[in-house]
């Protein structure tokens, strides 16, 4: 990253306390960059405490000096600074990492999704515009929607349709920045992870969403010991694969990608290679429920009387249903090609999931930035614009 010719380590960093960008953050600091975190938080106070569960989390409490808060929020024009602050920050930095979006699937958060994820952009683009300050776009792998062949890193609207206004609204989202490449306003790439979960080392994450519904309902059912095996169905098809990803190498492989071609203007599959398939997820957890009398199975459809556990189940997974029924392919040529043997993918399988689930007990489920994490967090001195 350089400005006028020289090199640059200042970096702006959306969604810096978020899932993956906390382990953005992780890796910009193991990398001896100058992160430049914009935050939507009311109060200087209130961002400062988020940013230091965040630091606590990926241990890096040492290195509170070197990451700036700037209060203002992308969803506004001129990212809700001042013009002053604007042009300071446009001067300060070389880099923009544009990682905060509404990840929610239901219809009912489809305004703030609309106002996040495009509007965002928009305002994102409009910053980074003709300044020389690369963009590196944090969209999703299931840009694909219901796709269910191979879906290329190029590709992006083929015609197909989406499973929610998330999908939507990521896709249009990524076409405005591949809009902005084309013409060139800004350069940069784009990065499409799959399904995120913690880090392979230790399970390590900053909240339980996605994925971590299924692992909730397998802590459930280890505790309820019922008298009779108790059979739990689960909606889905056994040979649909479960693409996840560690959050780790999602962040080690996308700033790989950035210090060795990510001016490039291409897009790069953050996805797993060889994911394992709903049945042998089930065949896991079935060891890990065996001796509480319990045993999950999968169904085409939940037909007759749902058990209690399976209509707690139906319920909590209705937007999520879908992937455990069909997925696409996802083609990593330039991941593959950019990231080599320097990044390989790790080995996924029962070992992550066991560290995984006994992570999120450990935490009681509470991810770092849940209010009582919060309360047991150091306050010092920010540093703000």
């Amino acid at each position: 990253m350089k400005v006028n010719g020289t090199p640059n380590r200042s970096v702006i960093l959306t969604g810096g306390t978020g899932i993956l960008g906390s382990w953005i953050l992780n890796e910009a600091l193991e990398r001896e960059m100058k992160p430049i975190l914009l935050m939507r938080d009311e109060n200087v106070h209130h961002a400062e405490t988020r940013l230091n569960a965040v630091l606590r989390l990926i241990g890096k409490q040492s290195m509170r000096g070197a990451v700036q808060i700037v209060r203002g929020d992308a969803r506004e024009p001129n990212l809700g600074l001042s013009a002053e602050d604007a042009d300071t920050l446009r001067a300060k930095a070389g880099a923009f990492i544009h990682c905060a979006a509404s990840t929610s699937f239901n219809p009912k958060d489809d305004e703030n999704l609309w106002a996040t994820n495009v509007s965002g952009v928009e305002n994102v683009l409009e910053f980074v515009s003709h300044t020389g300050m690369a963009l590196y776009h944090i969209s999703t792998a299931y840009v694909a929607g219901t796709r269910t062949d191979v879906a290329h890193e190029g590709d992006l609207d083929v015609g197909q349709d989406f499973n929610n206004t998330y999908e939507r609204t990521k896709c249009i989202s990524e076409g405005l920045v591949r809009e902005a490449f084309a013409d060139g306003r800004t350069c940069g790439a784009i990065f499409r992870p799959s399904i995120i979960v913690g880090a392979t080392d230790h399970g390590k994450i900053c909240d339980f969403q996605n994925f971590y519904g299924f692992l909730r309902l397998v802590d459930l059912a280890t505790a309820r010991r019922p008298n009779e095996q108790q059979r739990i169905r689960l909606e889905g098809n056994a040979d649909t694969d479960t693409n996840l990803v560690p959050v780790d190498w999602t962040a080690k492989a996308l700033w790989h990608v950035i210090q060795t071609e990510g001016d490039r203007c291409l897009t790069y599959h953050l996805t797993n290679p060889y994911p394992d398939t709903v049945g042998r997820l089930k065949e896991w957890v079935n060891q890990v429920v065996c001796e509480s009398n319990v045993k999950f199975d999968v169904v085409s459809e939940l037909d007759g009387t749902p058990s209690p556990l399976e209509g707690i189940a139906h319920t909590a997974f209705q937007h999520y249903r879908v992937y455990l029924k069909h997925q696409p392919v996802f083609d990593r040529t330039n991941t593959v090609r950019a990231t080599g043997e320097a990044v390989p993918f790790p080995q996924l399988g029962r070992d992550l999931y066991e560290k995984l689930l006994n992570y999120a007990r450990a935490q009681r489920w509470r991810g770092a930035l849940s209010s009582r994490a919060l309360k047991h967090t150091a306050q010092p001195d920010a540093a703000a614009v």
